[in-house]
């Protein structure tokens, strides 16, 4: 965990904030679509929101690595609205995934290594 996510971590008040006014659990199925629909009270969302997606995953690690609960539950969720509906290509680019021309190529032409015999 880099110094300047921690320094986020405390200066933005994510540890005060937990202890003061914790997040309401999120419920399954989705009671919405967006942030700002699901997480309540209103300053987790803020907070999550003003986020670049580049510190989000960094965020992520250091509320789990911290045992922050709260903030690895808002920080997940964030990450799952938006990979929400991407296709698999856009998904590889979020998380910097290189795409496998060659698997994908022999899939398309129906080479798969899997061809149930």
């Amino acid at each position: 965990m880099s110094g300047a996510v921690l320094e986020k971590v405390v200066a933005t008040g994510a540890l005060s904030s937990y202890q003061e006014a914790p997040m309401d659990k999120i419920e399954t199925p989705l009671t919405g679509n967006t942030i700002e629909e699901v997480v309540k009270p209103e300053w987790y969302a803020t907070f999550i929101n003003e986020i670049e997606q580049d510190k989000l995953y960094d965020l992520v690690a250091a509320a789990n690595f911290l045992n922050i609960k709260q903030l690895l539950n808002l920080t997940c969720f964030a990450v799952s609205v938006e990979v929400k509906g991407k296709s698999v290509e856009s998904m590889r680019n979020i998380f910097h995934i290189p795409g496998n021309d060659a698997a994908a190529a022999a899939a398309a032409a129906g080479g798969g290594e899997n061809n149930g015999d």
